[in-house]
Parts: structure tokens; sequence; C-alpha cells
């Protein structure tokens, strides 16, 4: 296993007659990660950052940790911090099928969101169809529609939220 990449650290103390005096620390890491010497696709930690912040009297500290991991077929982020947390992951299964998932907690909102996604591409019809549903009971489709020999594409979409009893459809012609 090989990790090859760079690290990197700040401090910021910030001091005015103005305003409260504050201190700002950052620390990222970048880089490659391949798991065996014969491994021909690497996979990638593009970023882990960490900061924390401290202002004025009442020593309140705000703290963010997050990540990116990218590898060939699949990308994975996260973000935690004092206001929640909130991650993402995309898989690539072939050239006509990508799913995503997403999970959201927000802290000063108190919600939950947990959200389902997918893309087909149709390259024959030159079509493609996307979905999602969520944790809130909202399920969308968008159908696209290239129409050569014309630069035109095509798009109808449909939009349903239970909870709020809202439904809403339309659609578009994008020229180019």
């Amino acid at each position: 296993m090989g990790c090859t990449g760079y690290a990197k650290g700040a401090h910021t103390v910030h001091m005015s007659a103005l305003g409260l005096p504050s201190y700002h620390l950052h620390a990222a890491y970048a880089g490659d990660w391949q798991l065996s010497p014969t491994e021909t696709q690497q996979a990638k930690f593009l970023t882990w950052h960490f900061g924390g912040e401290n202002r004025g009297d009442d020593y309140a500290a705000i703290l963010t940790l997050a990540g990116k991991y990218s590898a060939v077929h699949c990308v994975a982020t996260f973000n935690v911090g004092s206001g929640g947390a909130h991650a993402r992951y995309y898989h690539r299964a072939n050239e006509q099928v990508q799913v995503g998932v997403e999970f959201e907690a927000n802290t000063r909102l108190q919600d939950t969101t947990f959200s389902f996604g997918y893309r087909l591409t149709l390259p024959q019809a030159n079509m493609v169809f996307r979905g999602l549903v969520d944790s809130n009971w909202c399920v969308g489709a968008v159908l696209e529609r290239k129409m050569p020999p014309l630069p035109v594409t095509l798009a109808l979409g449909a939009f349903l939220n239970n909870w709020r009893n809202r439904f809403h459809c339309g659609f578009s012609i994008t020229v180019g």
C-alpha cells in the first residue's frame, strides 16, 4: 500500500479594534492512495480538511471535517461540522447506468434527509432518464431526448411532493 501527496496547515489570528478577536486553524491533505504495486487504477483521497475557529470572549469553537474520495467509477464526499453532516456517494455502474445517494442532517433546523437518484442513458435512442426519491416523499423524473440532426434537446419533467400535496410538471427545449 502506497501513499503520495502533501499536507499543509495554517494558523490565522485576527485582531481588530472594530470586532472580536478570532483564531482559525486549517489543516489539509491531498494525494493518492494505491492499495498494491500491481493495481492499475489508483484511488485518490483528494482532500481531507480539518478546521477550527475560536471567536470572541465566549470561546465558542466552530469545528469542521471534510473529505473527498475518488476512484475510476465512484466519488464519495463528506462534511461534518457544528451545523450538521452531509455525505454523498456516486457510482457509475457502466456507460449507461449511474446511481447516487445523499444524506444530510441539519442540526440547526433539526432535519434529516436521505435521497436516492439514478441516471439511465440510452445512446441508441438519444435519450436520458433521470429520477430521484427522498425521505420527505418527494419523487421526480426527467426525460431528455436529443433531436438529431437538429441541435435541439427536448426535456419533460415531473415532480411530486406528497407532504405538501404539490405536483409540478413541465417541458423545456434547449437549442445548442
